[in-house]
Formats: C-alpha cells, structure tokens, sequence
C-alpha cells in the first residue's frame, strides 16, 4: 500500500500554494494524532517522501518522530504554484487578484504560476514516479491528492475542492494493484 496524507494546519489567513507558512499548534496536533492513528494501526511504512514547502516539512519530521523511517524531501509533491499570489494575505488576494481566486476556468494561470490544468499535469506526468514505492507515506497538500484521485477515478477536473474529502491531516490509501484509493483517516 501507499498512503498520501496532507499536511497539518496553517494559517489560512493567508494563500497557500507555494507559501512557507508553517503549521499552527492545531496543525502539530493534528499532525501528532495521524502519527499515533499511523502506529496504532499498524500500517507498515518503510519510506516518507514529503513536499518541500514548509507545512508539510513539518508533518514529516512529526510524523517520523514517530516512524523513524527514511525521509526524502522533493519538489514532486509541492502543491499548485500560485505564482506571485502565493503566500500574500488571502484578504489582499481576493482584493487584487479575485479573478483568480474566484474561478472556474481551470485554464486560467496564476501570474508566474500554474492554471489548473498545468498542475494537473505535472502530477499526471510524474504520477508514476509519485506512486511507484510500495509501504510509502507521501506528505503533501490537498492539490496533490485531489489530481491523484481526479486521475485514478478518471473524473472531469474542476474546482470541487471537497469532494474527495482531503482535510487537514488526512490520510489516504492507495492500492497499487487494484488502482484504487480511498480515505482510511
């Protein structure tokens, strides 16, 4: 198996994206009780790999405290890039860029970053290398995991930022095999 688990929570006051926002103690909470749900079930993980954006950094090293496993760092895992957007105040964003924020066109680029589409496929393009470590916990962003199900359920991309239920600290399992993937936390 192979888990994805996003990150704890930040600051949301602000965009995310590529942003260095760190986790807030809820978030480190958060992060602490997945670890514990981790080793109370049992799941057998030999190997994380995490974004390199700060958030989910610090999931990781919580999450290994607990492990003591190899941690690998990689770009491959980073959430959509908002461009010059990311990180600035969310009030500011939906001042100043709301034709952005507030969109349905998922071809339409953050300025300096990625449209929806762009990250879609930049995770559709290393999807393999992404998925490919069997007893592998995969830290990362919300953005990552929803193209991850979008190209496993063969969904038409959108904006539906709920509906495959990736929340703060949740972890998903992803069987190989049967290329199937669901919430277990």
């Amino acid at each position: 198996m192979i888990y994805l688990m996003r990150h704890g929570h930040e600051d949301e006051g602000f965009i995310g994206g590529w942003s260095d926002t760190h986790l807030t103690q809820k978030g480190v909470n958060e992060s602490v009780n997945a670890g514990n749900f981790i080793v109370n079930k049992g799941l057998v993980i030999n190997k994380i790999l995490s974004s390199d954006i700060t958030r989910a950094k610090e999931t990781a090293r919580i999450i290994n405290s607990k492990l003591n496993v190899p941690l690998e760092i990689t770009k491959l895992l980073n959430e959509q890039d908002k461009g010059i957007i990311n990180g600035i105040p969310l009030q500011m964003a939906e001042e100043y860029y709301s034709e952005f924020i507030n969109t349905e066109d998922i071809y339409k680029r953050f300025p300096e970053g990625e449209s929806l589409s762009d990250f879609y496929n930049r995770i559709l393009y290393y999807y393999h290398d992404i998925l490919k470590e069997d007893n592998t916990l995969l830290i990362t962003h919300s953005g990552v995991i929803n193209m991850i199900y979008y190209i496993l359920t063969n969904t038409k991309l959108g904006y539906n930022k709920k509906g495959f239920n990736v929340t703060h600290s949740s972890i998903h399992e992803y069987d190989p095999t049967l290329k199937k993937i669901k919430r277990i936390y």
